[in-house]
């Protein structure tokens, strides 16, 4: 059987081949299935899912599935995505060679006078001896992705000859390059000064790498990118100067996971000699400075793939699940702060089981909703979302599990209802089990990535200001009292 994926960012799959007939399940933006036949108008494929282990088949509009071909294969290099080692003999090439703290072993990123001929960058440099030399690079020969290299060896010049080539005394240094060269030397990525992707393409400048980063890496926050470093990771810092120059860094190890931006550790190659500084030490008190880390190193971090590398973790990647007993056993959650709007849902650890979330609803608050204690902590572990948070939201969108939204349609979260009218709105879902996963699949998607379509400013519940609140529902309390029943949840379920 042919198999398609979904293109829009949900596609209902109804009983029958028409709008008339009932919905049976939403089925998620790229969720694959397989056609078993389709209507005599081509209008409707009857397909076949698998949702949450259940299989279903129903029909859904053809106009919005893609014939789905499966990803190739591809061998991750166990230390590509993350690792110090490299990027630490990286910047050594640059501080230590041969001694020295004045360039590196390819003497193009040391401060130098710049000349540009031939469709390549030649630096001209003065030795501690007095001595002169140049050498020449380019990213617009090389047969392999147009891959940064050095087309002019170091060589010696005269003192005339240093002169004729670069008459500009100005010393000036390529940030530009520096953060293009670690990427594709230390971890194998793309040559970032190619801009168009051919092996001809222009230069980037420092503004036009910001330009690039915001379409296609994914900005991070302060802590995340903190992290991400520590563990070995490629994190780009960049500052687009509406007036001139910007300038892009990338981030080492070292820094404190305190989310606090201006510390964060980096590599500074502008302004003087080659450093190691901090993020205020390379751009000072400017504003408007982003993170950036590219889609698999991102996509690798999240699906915790990053273990496989043999680079020993400063600190662990991702915060425990607490379906892990370890991180229940080492961890006292008295200290944890009371729930409230602003906790963050993908890093607060939740003192929630799936028995104790059972036993509550059982036995100290008696519930339809018994029984979800498995689905939610599935979930959580899942999508790094906490679990008091998700039980939460179930009770106050179900009215403890009384609505008749739940009741008939599976729908523990008011999906899709609009205030005019919820029911007819709202989604039906085959079980409550698949409920939970596909909603809290797009509520972290939507609203608690910084590459989400709602998220504002942090994934927490929050308020019209900030967090979920801001997009998720028109009640300004909302998010408020999702942290109140949160409190209570934590106060008596364990």
């Amino acid at each position: 059987m042919a198999k398609f994926h979904v293109t829009a960012e949900a596609l209902n799959l109804r009983k029958g081949p028409s709008t008339d007939f009932d919905i049976i399940a939403e089925l998620p933006k790229n969720f694959v299935v397989e056609k078993l036949g389709e209507s005599t108008n081509g209008k409707w494929f009857e397909v076949e899912v698998n949702i949450h282990n259940d299989k279903l088949s129903g029909f859904a509009s053809a106009h919005f599935l893609a014939l789905h071909q499966e990803p190739e294969k591809r061998e991750f290099l166990s230390n590509a995505r993350f690792n110090r080692e490299r990027r630490t003999e990286y910047i050594d090439s640059i501080l230590k060679e041969n001694g020295s703290n004045t360039g590196d072993k390819f003497n193009f990123l040391r401060p130098a006078r710049q000349a540009f001929s031939g469709g390549r960058w030649l630096h001209g440099y003065t030795n501690e001896s007095g001595e002169h030399f140049e050498v020449g690079v380019s990213w617009r020969i090389s047969q392999e992705d147009g891959k940064l290299e050095v087309v002019q060896p170091t060589k010696p010049l005269t003192s005339n000859e240093f002169e004729l080539l670069f008459p500009n005394h100005n010393l000036s240094t390529f940030c530009n390059f520096n953060v293009s060269y670690c990427y594709q030397q230390a971890y194998f990525g793309q040559n970032l000064q190619d801009s168009n992707g051919t092996a001809s393409g222009g230069e980037r400048s420092a503004n036009a790498m910001v330009s690039f980063f915001e379409s296609q890496w994914r900005q991070v926050d302060g802590l995340t990118a903190a992290k991400i470093a520590n563990a070995g990771g490629f994190v780009a810092a960049a500052w687009r100067n509406p007036n001139g120059s910007g300038h892009v860094v990338f981030l080492v190890e070292g820094s404190p996971e305190t989310g606090v931006l201006s510390d964060l550790k980096c590599f500074h190659v502008g302004g003087g000699l080659p450093r190691l500084t901090t993020i205020k030490g390379a751009f000072g008190d400017r504003q408007g400075i982003k993170l950036f880390v590219d889609p698999e190193t991102q996509d690798e971090w999240l699906s915790d793939s990053h273990t496989i590398s043999s680079i020993p973790l400063i600190s662990s990647p991702i915060t425990p699940s607490s379906t892990e007993s370890t991180a229940i056993d080492s961890f006292d959650f008295s200290v944890l702060p009371p729930f409230s709007i602003d906790s963050d849902l993908k890093e607060r650890l939740s003192p929630l089981t799936a028995e104790s979330i059972d036993n509550y609803f059982t036995n100290k608050k008696p519930s339809a909703l018994a029984g979800i204690g498995n689905a939610v902590m599935e979930a959580s572990q899942k999508y790094k979302i906490n679990a008091t948070y998700i039980v939460a939201h179930a009770i106050l969108e179900t009215g403890w599990g009384k609505s008749r939204i739940y009741r008939e349609k599976n729908n523990l979260f008011g999906w899709g209802a609009i205030d005019d009218s919820p029911f007819a709105g709202a989604g039906r879902f085959p079980s409550r089990e698949a409920c939970i996963d596909f909603v809290m699949g797009r509520v972290n998607e939507l609203y608690l990535k910084p590459t989400g379509r709602f998220f504002t400013l942090k994934a927490c519940v929050g308020n019209k200001q900030f967090g979920m609140n801001a997009k998720y529902a028109s009640d300004p309390r909302w998010g408020e009292s999702i942290a109140s029943i949160a409190r209570r949840l934590e106060r008596d379920a364990i």
